[in-house]
């Protein structure tokens, strides 16, 4: 897999007439190399390639150590060369391959001024992008690279679908734990130690728990409030499986539905099975947008929907596509994506399903397999 991205990237080097380029950014990073390094240098690490291909990872000495045993693998094959970074090199440390300087200090041994180099401008201070630009002349490809990553290999869909069973486990166990009495915070922190004893990596992102009027609020984190009978639980959640994410949200309801909410979750399964079928290469992603945010209208609830309707999922729990108003992007074969349509009524509850979809010539392939909603 990792050979591949490489590839792409000397493609993307090659028709711009470039040098090279030089790819910052831990999600870009984590792609590129296939290894999560999310604290790599805590985000000052950066990939350097020229254009016949010798790949450099350069990091900052105090994650040297870390960064040798993550990409060992690559090391041993002579795919890339791991050199340390620091703005003053110690008297006597044991790693003997150091630079000093920052990054404008390095890329300047490596390409002379004026040269055309390849950069993810996405992930760069101004400061620095200032300097790069007063000497080189720099091609952002950060649009590029996004675009690349938004259409998954079967490798990557593998671990996406991985990452979702999971995920989709932990929730089956929560229903089971949830009772009224318990604290929100109790349930989250029963969840992200379930995530990690089921094989996740980390969590995706922090896990969203809320009940009762609190449901409203679209993204929220775990409070001390008590779950109550008939409340709402609305759990968002994801893990991290070999570098990719997964994202679910399911709404359970303890006590059972009354007729008001079963209309509801009614009309949310609809609109996802709406979007479904719009789910195939040459799509606009703005008209599945609109597709879901029309069926809520018949019922008059398109005006308590109140964010997009769904977005990429990889390496970073949000990327592209975007599926919502005013999105530009067009749907391609073997994106992966969210269809979370909702409605929040503030002050009474509010009420989400998000299905992890693929998109095929057939339409969209769900990934995600439990249960929309539950009922205790």
């Amino acid at each position: 897999m990792r050979a591949l991205k490489l590839s792409a990237l000397l493609s993307i080097i090659e028709e711009n007439g470039a040098r090279g380029a030089v790819i910052t950014g831990c999600s870009n990073i984590s792609y590129l190399l296939g290894s999560r390094l999310s604290v790599m240098g805590y985000g000052s690490g950066f990939i350097l390639i020229h254009d016949e291909g010798h790949t450099y990872i350069y990091t900052p000495l105090l994650e040297v150590y870390r960064v040798q045993d993550l990409l060992e693998h690559l090391v041993r094959k002579g795919s890339v060369e791991i050199i340390a970074y620091a703005r003053y090199i110690p008297r006597d440390t044991e790693f003997k391959v150091v630079e000093a300087g920052n990054v404008h200090d390095i890329i300047s041994k490596h390409f002379p001024e004026k040269s055309k180099i390849i950069v993810d401008t996405r992930n760069l201070s101004p400061q620095v992008l200032n300097k790069l630009q007063s000497k080189w002349e720099i091609v952002d490809v950060s649009s590029k690279l996004l675009e690349i990553r938004s259409v998954k290999s079967s490798d990557e869909i593998e671990r996406i679908e991985k990452a979702t069973k999971i995920s989709e486990d932990v929730i089956d166990r929560a229903v089971k734990y949830i009772k009224p009495g318990m604290r929100e915070i109790d349930l989250e922190a029963f969840i992200n130690k379930e995530l990690i004893a089921l094989g996740a990596e980390d969590l995706a992102f922090p896990t969203i728990v809320a009940s009762g009027p609190r449901t409203s609020y679209p993204h929220t984190r775990a409070t001390g409030r008590e779950l109550r009978r008939d409340d709402i639980v609305v759990i968002d959640l994801g893990a991290t499986y070999m570098n990719y994410c997964s994202d679910i949200t399911r709404p359970i309801i303890i006590g059972g539905a009354n007729s008001e909410i079963r209309k509801c979750l009614e009309i949310l399964g609809s609109a996802i099975d709406q979007a479904l079928e719009l789910l195939i290469p040459g799509t606009k992603c703005s008209e599945v947008d609109l597709a879901v945010r029309n069926y809520l209208k018949r019922y008059g609830y398109d005006k308590y929907f109140l964010h997009s309707t769904g977005h990429g999922v990889g390496v970073e729990v949000h990327e592209n596509p975007r599926i919502s108003p005013k999105s530009d992007d067009v749907l391609k074969e073997n994106m992966v994506v969210t269809i979370e349509p909702g409605i929040y009524i503030k002050g009474k509850w509010g009420l989400r399903i998000e299905e992890l979809v693929l998109v095929t010539s057939r339409g969209g392939k769900l990934i995600s397999r439990l249960s929309r909603f539950f009922e205790l």
